[in-house]
């Protein structure tokens, strides 16, 4: 019987062994370099700096994971492992083994397809499934005007918490969020935690509030952008507002030498990868997996984000 995998907090000790192993067995649309992939962490939010793992097979380092234990919940995300044979269903045996060890009452995980049937196996219920899109700025026209829109910037992050929950509110994509989860949410793209934010690339409409849509775009790697988020309030729904938005976003990114712009959608959202696809956009990405699993008895029905 193989040891137990041992999960080790990442330190200034053992970063280059995060970030080596971050490199070679994390999936992602475009590398943003060593040095990023540390600074991001390190200067990130507690609850990820927390719970960054490297995970060992007994001396040797064979993977990677983002495991904070927040409230009742313990989450799982950005697992990565070294491709060897049972490695996956260890990794999961031991997720669960920290899960029962720090009391936590239910696990949350979203993680890439090849590791998701360990986790399912185990019990963790599927809840929806994502995945990445890309699209190539190289051949876009640089130029447009943008009608009735302006830049957001971190001023407007109360009023888009407000738009991103009328927005997402009994979607595909609505986990159980509060306008204050996200509110922060909107604080944290514009913050600069999912990468620096694009505000030259970046756009609400109308000019005044209420805004009826947003797309908010952020730096992922060397000349590749992320549209992190685009919304649209349920009443201006099927008005070509996000399409021109996107529209807009792209055409600014070519025109500041970006050459790639990504997205992550939800399989589920027929309607948006139908918007995506007709905009060039193409799937480039496995798929991302998202599950949970109670422990205990549950007190609580809402879903931790992080």
């Amino acid at each position: 019987m193989p040891a137990t995998l041992r999960f080790e907090p990442v330190t200034w000790w053992n970063r280059r062994d995060f970030v080596r192993l971050t490199r070679e067995t994390l999936w992602s649309p475009a590398w943003p370099g060593d040095e990023r992939v540390w600074r991001e962490l390190e200067h990130g939010p507690e609850t990820v700096r927390r719970g960054a793992r490297l995970i060992y097979d007994g001396r040797t380092p064979v993977g990677r994971v983002i495991v904070p234990h927040i409230g009742d919940w313990l989450i799982v995300r950005d697992l990565s492992l070294r491709d060897t044979s049972g490695l996956p269903e260890r990794a999961a045996d031991a997720l669960l083994d920290l899960a029962a060890r720090q009391s936590a009452a239910y696990v949350r995980a979203s993680v890439q397809g090849p590791y998701w049937p360990a986790l399912a196996a185990r019990g963790l219920r599927e809840q929806k499934r994502r995945t990445t899109m890309r699209r190539d700025l190289r051949t876009l026209p640089p130029t447009f005007t943008a009608a009735n829109t302006r830049h957001p910037d971190a001023a407007d992050c109360d009023l888009l918490g407000q738009l991103l929950f009328a927005a997402y509110a009994g979607t595909a994509d609505d986990d159980g969020e509060d306008v204050d989860v996200w509110t922060s949410h909107a604080y944290d793209i514009i913050g600069g935690q999912f990468g620096p934010y694009v505000p030259a690339a970046s756009f609400v409409t109308p000019v005044d509030a209420p805004y009826h849509c947003a797309a908010l775009v952020v730096d992922c790697a060397p000349g590749c952008g992320v549209l992190g988020q685009v919304a649209t309030r349920p009443e201006q729904a099927n008005r070509g507002q996000a399409r021109r938005l996107i529209g807009y976003a792209l055409a600014a990114l070519a025109g500041a030498g970006y050459h790639t712009c990504f997205l992550e959608v939800t399989l589920s959202n027929a309607n948006a990868i139908h918007l995506y696809r007709s905009l060039g956009f193409e799937i480039v990405g496995p798929e991302i997996f998202f599950g949970y699993k109670w422990l205990q008895k549950q007190k609580d029905h809402s879903i931790v984000e992080v």
